[in-house]
């Protein structure tokens, strides 16, 4: 077995036997979306365990309404205790989201690999979710005794961000539970703020139902104004840039509020690599606007749209403790945790 052909190997096993725990005898039905080939190496990680996979037919349902989606995924997965979604980016909305729903409803242990590229399998899919489970916690008990975060950065970035009991602290590692999808790469704690005030300059990146151009925005950096938990003011250089902000605020009312803040907790993530799923897990906070996850979060609105902000190389303080310096996260998260220290 080659490097490539045992680095996508030593992922797919990863994913099978830590993630989505498959014990034998269990059906995993895999779904395919322009991903055949990786299918068939998580299809043999499955089989290694002494499961049983299964290949779930998509491509009828390409133009699929989502209802009709769901409905003959319904069937499809009825033997199935788990499942997997492998996509490149492009996958149908309808189609993304009626996996989503059947998982739910089917209570399935459902994973989404959506934006798949074979360098995640040697990459952020090698992680340990267990360790990411405790890095989770470390940070969850810092934020509850602070109630307060501090982010700065060279680039300009001084926010405020304080949170409230009531919005619970939510966190992912990759492992999903029954009824409860999960994504990977995965690992990260967020939460609807109470407020945000301050200045967040988006230097990484910004993703969502607008795309602004990543290499124009890395040269002129957008500047997000921030006032209990709006962006009350954008500024640029470019004006292109500042034009595709209006048209994303154009689209729903509640779209400039700050849906969701997002503390990644992915060790295994130290650089950009250019693999976008996997680079919005750099440590540092990412910034949501729009879309709240009401229900999980408590948050006082729904959206349906959102628009995710990274910057580079922060700093964040929970109260006193410093979580993440220049884009690392501390010794104080991940101490021994972390077998790359």
């Amino acid at each position: 077995m080659d490097t490539d052909a045992r680095s996508l190997r030593n992922g797919a096993d990863n994913i099978v036997r830590r993630f989505l725990c498959v014990g034998p005898g269990e059906k995993v039905g895999l779904l395919s979306w322009n991903a055949d080939p990786l299918r068939s190496v998580v299809a043999a990680a499955v089989a290694e365990v002494g499961a049983e996979p299964v290949a779930i037919e998509t491509d009828d349902l390409l133009a699929a309404s989502q209802p009709r989606a769901t409905a003959a995924l319904s069937t499809r997965l009825a033997r199935c205790a788990t499942s997997v979604l492998l996509a490149e980016h492009g996958i149908p909305p309808a189609l993304s989201m009626a996996v989503l729903d059947v998982a739910a409803r089917m209570q399935l242990r459902h994973l989404h690999l959506t934006r798949i590229d074979p360098r995640l399998f040697a990459q952020s899919y090698r992680a340990d979710p267990d360790r990411i489970a405790q890095i989770n916690r470390r940070v969850i008990a810092q934020l509850e005794g602070a109630r307060t975060l501090e982010v700065t950065s060279a680039s300009g970035t001084e926010l405020t961000v304080r949170l409230d009991p009531r919005h619970p602290l939510l966190a992912c590692d990759g492992r999903p539970g029954p009824g409860r999808p999960d994504n990977l790469p995965s690992g990260a704690v967020h939460v609807h703020p109470a407020s945000v005030d301050g200045v967040f300059v988006a230097d990484r990146g910004a993703i969502g139902a607008v795309r602004p151009d990543p290499a124009l925005l890395r040269r002129h950096p957008l500047r997000f104004h921030f006032s209990a938990g709006r962006a009350e003011r954008v500024e640029s250089d470019s004006a292109a840039l500042l034009e595709a902000v209006e048209d994303y605020r154009g689209r729903h009312e509640h779209a400039m509020r700050v849906g969701l803040v997002a503390f990644p907790t992915n060790y295994v993530i130290r650089s950009e690599s250019g693999l976008e799923v996997q680079d919005a897990l750099l440590p540092g906070l990412n910034i949501n606007l729009g879309y709240s996850d009401a229900e999980a979060t408590n948050a006082p609105y729904r959206c349906p749209i959102q628009l995710r902000l990274f910057g580079r190389r922060m700093d964040v303080r929970a109260g006193s403790v410093s979580l993440v310096e220049g884009g690392r996260l501390t010794d104080a998260l991940v101490g021994e945790i972390d077998p790359f220290r």
